[in-house]
């Protein structure tokens, strides 16, 4: 395993071993070593060094972008000064940052037979499931026009975008190895991009640039499922991403058109191969009791106490009635 080297110059040694040890266990690549000013000026040590944190009060007096000045980040969250400190690593050395091996990702697609029947709000639900109780890395993408994950994760202005990956990423710039930059989590550890203001670049995507994307994830080491949440797209991206997945939840409810459902699944069946017959799971969402459903469906009940708002962000209960059927998707899912 490759180290970056990490001096820490500073007077006070008690927050100093407090600060390695938090950026040491936020990567176990980081390095830490504990300077006071007398050892930096009598030893002149610090060209051996990848990054020097700065804590002294005299100003630095140098360009070096290795030079980071602790007074900028002393009350942050470390776990957010450490993807600091590894974007700033990726910048001045242009080597990726790498993760230990592990299977890549798996693909879900959640999409819709029309708007508003829940189904961003079932891709939530679902991976906070996976996340919370399966111990599951997951990584949300939403290919609505306007997403909403500001509406499920605290809004982080330290945080770079979407657009900001997407640019570096068809730059083949080693910037997106450091992911942590780029995406909010929930509670459950449960991560999405930050979006930019307006419109998603990710529904933007030609199908060069989504298999980029699709690489760069899947290969990252970091997530077990990538969950796409398609909404009623059915566009090029689209069906590639339904042909690449393992698993498909197809959204409706119970007062929508069965001829829909039936021409969107005419039109799955016609555009792609046999398999995704074997991928595609119904789901009818806001179940009231008031028709009879086909088996083939997993029901969803109504179940308006399952959803609400705390500290500004919409929160989903799946401890309720709604809950009891995401418990049995995401069992046939897993």
């Amino acid at each position: 395993m490759y180290y970056i080297s990490i001096a820490i110059v500073t007077e006070d040694m008690v927050y100093g071993t407090a600060l390695a040890k938090g950026l040491m266990a936020f990567n176990s690549h980081f390095r830490a070593t504990l300077l006071r000013s007398t050892e930096v000026r009598e030893k002149n040590c610090l060209k051996e060094y990848l990054l020097v944190i700065w804590d002294l009060e005299e100003d630095l007096d140098t360009a070096d972008p290795r030079y980071i000045k602790l007074s900028d980040y002393k009350y942050g969250n470390v776990n957010e000064f450490g993807c600091m400190l590894l974007f700033q690593y990726g910048q001045i050395s242009g080597n990726r940052i790498f993760s230990l091996p592990k299977e890549k990702s798996k693909i879900l697609c959640f999409c819709s037979v029309e708007g508003g029947v829940g189904t961003t709000t079932i891709t939530k639900a679902v991976a906070q499931e996976f996340a919370r109780f399966h111990s599951k890395k997951i990584l949300c993408l939403s290919f609505d026009e306007f997403e909403d994950t500001l509406q499920y994760v605290m809004q982080n202005d330290k945080k770079k975008t979407v657009g900001e990956y997407l640019y570096f990423l068809t730059k083949g710039s080693n910037l997106t190895s450091v992911i942590d930059c780029f995406v909010l989590s929930d509670e459950y550890g449960v991560e999405a991009f930050k979006p930019q203001q307006g419109r998603n670049e990710l529904k933007e995507l030609d199908e060069s640039a989504l298999y980029l994307l699709l690489e760069s994830l899947t290969s990252s080491n970091r997530y077990d499922y990538i969950f796409v949440d398609l909404g009623k797209n059915t566009n090029v991206c689209a069906l590639r991403l339904m042909e690449l997945c393992r698993r498909i939840v197809l959204v409706t409810q119970e007062t929508a058109s069965d001829y829909k459902l039936k021409r969107m699944l005419d039109y799955l069946f016609f555009q792609l191969d046999d398999e995704v017959k074997e991928k595609i799971h119904k789901v009818i969402n806001k179940y009231t009791y008031t028709s009879e459903i086909n088996t083939e469906f997993i029901t969803l009940d109504f179940d308006p106490e399952s959803f609400y708002f705390e500290d500004g962000l919409k929160k989903i209960s799946i401890e309720k009635d709604f809950g009891l059927g995401i418990k049995h998707l995401v069992n046939a899912l897993l």
